[in-house]
């Protein structure tokens, strides 16, 4: 009996000992492969009486760790080794300072990408190895701060009054409103992108900011510069129930640096900026039934090359097109732009590079009303269209049979004072 209690307590002490060896095991195991991240915020320029949101991602793990940070209190959040981020979308009032990481060899901050200074989120990607503790300084800085005040309308066909729809000023979040209010967001001064958020079955048409330095436009929404303790006012025109979508995009065949082309639809006026390649970019407009007039006005030392729209309903205008689309369709005009210095030579008034007798015929032909003046180049439609620019020869500031004379003694070698032998 002594015997068989004694091999019992000894299955029994060799149990425990096994289970405090795995244990310890687990623990010493959990030790190696964790690590800790603390996160200090300082601030300049101000006093700060309040929480600053950081988010804490681990890739490893797809997990995500939400953290308030109280100026000069140290949080510690303990992360899975691998690849994380630290990002903080910044209140308004204040701009992303720095992000500044430290820890023992071998910490190594391999995909180190901090933020810009100055903007209005925050953030470092870095890949932290196992079992080390690492501590970050983020630091923001107090910025001055606008208003943008934005009213909502809607034009057109009305299918719901009372729909909900939504103003996005980033980065503060999406506020609703009805058509007929409006509604004030505080946000940081200098750039912020204005964009409507309509309820279903209405869209975007246009927003207005009126006299604001407007800096771009993407989409339906809108760049702008809004002033230190200043106020920016908007209106967003929503269309009831879009007949058609439409895009207008501007290319260049020349590089065109940071230009911007002016343009009017109607009422309204814009600037639109080169798309770097077919497809890219633009504006996307909700559009009732129409029509409407997309003009391209003048810019310096650039002449409108072509203009065009996919779809139905569309005539070329001077500088433009007038569309009128039919319903669920979507449309894209695009405008393209060349360097004055590439225009076709003077008297090439039929746009096929030669400078000959049929230009002669086709000055001629606008004489007699056979043709119609046009600012763009190629032509829409050979048999009734001349380009104006490359057709007035002698400077006079009229297009007729002098010119065309010209143009026909110069291409038959007689001499001409303005031909460009003389």
């Amino acid at each position: 009996m002594a015997k068989e209690t004694s091999r019992v307590l000894r299955v029994v002490a060799m149990a425990f000992v096994a289970a405090l060896l795995m244990l310890g095991l687990a623990d010493d195991g959990d030790a190696q492969g964790s690590s800790t991240l603390t996160i200090t915020k300082q601030v300049e320029g101000a006093v700060a009486d309040e929480t600053f949101p950081v988010h804490v991602d681990m890739f490893a793990t797809n997990e995500r760790v939400d953290v308030d940070l109280t100026p000069g209190t140290p949080v510690t959040v303990d992360v899975v080794p691998g690849e994380i981020s630290i990002f903080e979308p910044v209140p308004v009032g204040w701009r992303f300072g720095s992000l500044v990481c430290t820890g023992p060899d071998p910490f190594v901050p391999v995909n180190f990408q901090p933020a810009e200074p100055g903007e209005v989120v925050g953030g470092i990607v870095m890949t932290l190895p196992e079992g080390i503790a690492v501590e970050c300084v983020l630091t923001n800085i107090a910025a001055p701060t606008g208003t943008i005040e934005v009213r909502a309308i809607v034009d057109g066909e009305n299918p719901d009054a009372a729909a909900v729809h939504q103003i996005a000023v980033e980065p503060v979040s999406p506020q609703s409103l009805l058509a007929g209010e409006t509604i004030d967001v505080e946000t940081n001064a200098g750039p912020a992108f204005v964009n409507a958020l309509p309820a279903d079955g209405f869209g975007t048409f246009f927003i207005d900011c009126g006299d604001a330095v407007v800096l771009s436009r993407f989409g339906a929404g809108v760049q702008v510069e809004v002033p230190a303790n200043g106020v920016v006012a908007c209106t967003a025109i929503l269309v009831g129930a879009p007949v058609a979508n439409l895009t207008i995009q501007k290319l260049t065949e020349q590089d065109a640096d940071d230009l911007q082309f002016p343009f009017s639809l109607g009422a309204f006026e814009f600037d639109l900026a080169p798309s770097f390649a077919p497809g890219f970019g633009g504006i996307q407009l909700a559009l009732g039934p129409g029509p409407y007039e997309i003009v391209e006005l003048p810019t310096e030392g650039w002449f409108l090359q072509s203009s065009g729209c996919s779809g139905f309903g569309v005539e070329l205008i001077d500088q433009g097109v007038r569309i009128t689309p039919e319903q669920d369709q979507d449309v894209t005009c695009t405008f393209i732009n060349a360097l004055v210095s590439e225009a076709p030579e003077l008297g090439d008034a039929n746009c096929d590079g030669l400078v000959d007798i049929v230009d002669a015929l086709v000055i001629a032909q606008y004489e007699t009303r056979v043709r119609a003046l046009v600012q763009q180049c190629p032509l829409g439609d050979a048999a009734s269209e001349l380009f104006e620019p490359a057709a007035d020869v002698d400077d006079s500031g009229a297009i007729d049979i002098i010119d065309a004379l010209v143009v026909a003694r110069c291409t038959a070698g007689l001499p001409a004072p303005l031909c460009p032998d003389n």
